[in-house]
């Protein structure tokens, strides 16, 4: 084999394992919903951290968010959750597939939707949604994602 035809083999393959070896993080607005694709192999969970930055004393409203979980193809992975998280507090929505094959690699996309404030309610404060993945078993984080901040100026209008 030629020393010409080797590079386009060799560049081949260090893409491929480039693509393999970093894990796969990304950040798609569908219709003003903020979705996010995470990874996760057999026996990992995947955990959404809602968190509402108002302190109590301030007043800023409850964050609602709606979520849902969806396999890459489109079709529902889990039913719909839907978290209130009042000021200076934290909640979660868990992610897992006990179907998963071991040693598989799978991509699950998650869609956050702020909900609006009730009428007599007040606007959320700043809002924070952020992913972490840990195995089930040993409780070691594997992955966590770049935290998603909706301003209260940005969530006040929907």
């Amino acid at each position: 084999m030629s020393q010409r035809s080797l590079f386009p083999l060799i560049g081949g393959v260090l893409l491929v394992g480039l693509v393999l070896a970093v894990p796969a993080q990304a950040i798609i607005i569908i219709n003003s919903k903020n979705a996010d694709l995470v990874p996760y192999s057999a026996g990992q969970v995947v955990r959404l951290h809602a968190a509402n930055l108002g302190g109590p004393d301030t007043r800023g409203g409850d964050c609602g968010f709606v979520v849902d979980w969806f396999q890459p193809d489109g079709t529902p992975a889990q039913q719909e959750m839907r978290l209130f998280v009042p000021p200076g507090m934290v909640q979660f929505a868990d992610f897992f597939d006990p179907r998963t094959p071991v040693a598989a690699h799978r991509v699950v996309r998650v869609e956050t939707v702020l909900s609006p404030p009730p009428d007599d309610g007040l606007p959320p404060g700043s809002c924070v949604v952020q992913f972490e993945v840990f195995d089930r078993l040993t409780g070691r984080t594997q992955y966590i994602g770049e935290p998603n901040i909706l301003p209260a100026a940005q969530t006040a209008g929907q």
